[in-house]
């Protein structure tokens, strides 16, 4: 049997149909996870058998359990989960629909050693779960599509036109990507196919408000099919 296991954060919702329509035709079975509805979250590898048994507690779901045999041929697509994109805010602090982060003037309120230090430190716990995942040899790729970039229209909502056209999203991210660099070379995750889509970034380093969803909110941080098709044009599982 041949498997795609795709786990996500509430980015999957938008992904969910694109990749069913681009990788149903190719696996045998594609189980989509989402990390909410997880008794035990995804980082949790010794309850989750280190992402090969998971306990479902959407009450939508007939089936409360979802096994993966290591003797299948097992492919990891992980979406979201908080590494780059809103994972940059959520190193300042807590992000949600009532509450965002402070965005910082970078000039003088926060020094780029400082700011780099806190991106390794939160990068090195997000990442080390996948890192022991790798360790343990038991997939035959893993992919990642980030977290992406909130919309302009969100960022101008959330943070006020003086902060977003300050430039200092764009320079976090830059620190942000070389502090990722650096973990994943710690971590040993190179062969891990990182996957974030430029072609919609602004001068600000946020993505263009055409990728918001627009039925939404301007506060909501997601963004449309559009994005996500681009994403999976560079995403190759054979």
């Amino acid at each position: 049997m041949r498997n795609l296991i795709v786990l996500g954060d509430s980015h999957l919702t938008t992904a969910k149909d694109l990749i069913q329509q681009a990788f149903g035709h190719k696996f045998d079975n594609l189980y989509f996870i989402a990390n909410r509805f997880l008794k035990h979250k995804w980082w949790d590898l010794k309850q989750n058998d280190y992402l090969h048994c998971f306990e479902i507690t959407d009450t939508r779901v007939p089936n409360k359990t979802i096994e993966i045999s290591r003797t299948d041929e097992n492919h990891l697509l992980l979406v979201g989960l908080r590494v780059s994109g809103d994972g940059l805010l959520r190193a300042f602090g807590s992000l949600t629909h009532e509450k965002t982060p402070k965005l910082p003037f970078f000039d003088y309120e926060l020094s780029t050693a400082f700011i780099h230090k806190i991106y390794t430190d939160y990068l090195y716990i997000q990442l080390t779960p996948i890192a022991q995942v790798v360790k343990n040899d038991d997939f035959e790729s893993i992919h990642w599509i980030l977290s992406p970039d909130m919309s302009e229209r969100a960022a101008y909502a959330r943070f006020g036109q003086e902060r977003v056209e300050a430039g200092s999203y764009k320079k976090i991210k830059s620190i942000f990507d070389t502090a990722l660099k650096e973990i994943k070379n710690k971590l040993l995750l190179t062969d891990i196919n990182f996957i974030r889509v430029d072609k919609f970034e602004e001068a600000s380093g946020f993505n263009k408000s055409e990728v918001a969803i627009k039925l939404r909110p301007p506060l909501d941080i997601h963004l449309s099919n559009n994005y996500y098709e681009k994403a999976l044009e560079t995403l190759a599982i054979e």
